[in-house]
């Protein structure tokens, strides 16, 4: 029991790191330049548009919907774009 189950380790150890050296994804893999811009640009932003809402009072709270949306987001679309992951020519995540 004991040498099977080793045995069925040591082959999918061997799986996994051929699998690895094929991919070599470790030179694929890249982030997003324009799409970080863009993030952090939207972010800006809403941060702008939050201070104008915050110290303009009176009617500007009835934007805060839409800085909320832009924190949303530009913090979503900034953390996808910062992960390290193959991705094609326009820049989009290959699965």
């Amino acid at each position: 029991m004991k040498s099977n189950f080793l045995t069925h380790i040591e082959r999918r150890v061997e799986q996994l790191s051929a699998n690895d050296s094929d991919a070599d994804t470790s030179t694929n893999a890249t982030r997003s330049g324009s799409q970080i811009a863009l993030g952090i640009t939207i972010l800006i932003l809403a941060i702008a548009l939050g201070l104008l809402v915050v110290l303009g009072g009176g009617w500007w709270w009835l934007v805060s919907p839409v800085v909320l949306f832009l924190l949303a987001l530009g913090g979503v679309g900034l953390v996808l774009c910062l992960k390290m992951a193959p991705r094609d020519e326009k820049g989009n995540l290959v699965k």
